[in-house]
């Protein structure tokens, strides 16, 4: 009865097309297939977040979102890996209007005998991942010009005091290229709090997926 009031109140938002029932341009998933659909949604461990994320773009049935809560509440796995501690408030920034503009930069690890490079896009929240056998300037130079030479240039650079950033090595990098680089302080340690946000969601996903629990940041 619920779920026929919920299609009843979205009944002039679905359609048919080419003979599947749509609802906003997402597949409308029957009783059938649910369970199957929040076991995929699931695959890696990402959270209610990142699988909320997911079916807002593909897939939608009455109480969607509280399934996916329920589903991930239900998994020793997630709730072994879920952040303990609250969250730090982020320092505030403006978020740029062009993408790939201002990145945010930090490592984690060791981790499987390697360290990480973790780079955020501060406007499209786009990540990507280095491993690194040494924690070295010209090392992290050398990721970055390789991620640059396809993506581009951006025009700030924000990472913490570590000495890969502070070097003269570092500095000139970033002089060549026209590129700002703010480094956080003690009197706002959250500069970089975008970073090491990501830091620790990638560190929860790969103890979840591996089942591990020695992983340091």
């Amino acid at each position: 009865r619920g779920s026929c009031i919920h299609f009843f109140e979205k009944r002039q938002e679905l359609s048919y097309e080419e003979g599947i029932l749509m609802w906003q341009g997402r597949l409308v998933i029957p009783s059938s297939l649910r369970a199957s659909i929040l076991n995929v949604l699931h695959e890696g461990h990402p959270g209610i977040t990142g699988m909320r994320a997911v079916a807002r773009t593909h897939i939608w049935w009455p109480n969607v979102d509280k399934d996916i809560e329920s589903h991930v509440h239900a998994c020793f796995t997630c709730q072994e890996n879920r952040p303990k501690d609250p969250e730090v408030p982020l320092f505030s920034w403006t978020v740029p209007r062009e993408p790939w503009s201002r990145l945010h930069i930090d490592f984690c690890g060791p981790f499987e005998k390697k360290y990480w490079l973790v780079v955020v896009d501060s406007t499209t929240k786009w990540l990507e991942i280095f491993p690194m056998e040494r924690l070295t300037a010209s090392k992290t130079i050398q990721l970055l010009r390789e991620l640059f030479g396809r993506a581009g240039l951006p025009r700030t650079i924000v990472s913490d005091n570590g000495s890969q950033f502070t070097s003269s090595e570092f500095k000139v990098f970033c002089t060549s290229n026209n590129i700002q680089h703010i480094t956080s302080s003690p009197y706002h340690p959250k500069t970089n709090g975008l970073a090491e946000r990501e830091v620790k969601t990638f560190k929860q996903r790969m103890k979840a997926m591996r089942g591990v629990t020695d992983v340091n940041l």
